[in-house]
């Protein structure tokens, strides 16, 4: 059994390479070739090599900080909640876990996959308005 696993494994994982091959891989070794053109269709492509990139920081001979200063609240934003949505969902996972006044209450009615009737989706046509 474990041979004839070992032996057709290749076979089984092609289709899932060659998915992610032409879906993730080629797009994203495009786009960082197209990321050093001067492009208006990915067939109308010049190139332009660092310009695009020094274009980022040299805006009209002066050192621009727009840049830097995006992607440092963009850093301040995504460390900021990944630790709040981590610290959160701790403890949300202690509580549920601890014998505290509630918690069945909070397991039985947030975390229950049957749908409440009073809350289910609508669909609203534009002709219903």
């Amino acid at each position: 059994m474990e041979k004839t696993i070992k032996r057709y494994f290749p076979l089984f994982l092609l289709p899932t390479a060659i998915a992610f091959l032409i879906g993730f891989i080629i797009p994203f070794a495009y786009g960082i070739f197209l990321s050093f053109c001067k492009f208006t269709t990915v067939t109308d492509w010049d190139w332009v090599g660092l310009q695009n990139y020094t274009k980022i920081f040299v805006v009209n001979g002066e050192v621009d900080t727009t840049f830097l200063h995006s992607l440092w609240y963009t850093a301040l934003f995504t460390l900021v909640t990944v630790l709040i949505i981590n610290v959160v969902s701790f403890a949300i996972a202690m509580a549920l876990t601890k014998g505290i006044r509630g918690t069945n209450f909070f397991r039985n009615r947030v975390l229950s996959a049957e749908p409440d009737r009073r809350h289910r989706p609508v669909v609203c046509l534009a002709d219903d308005l």
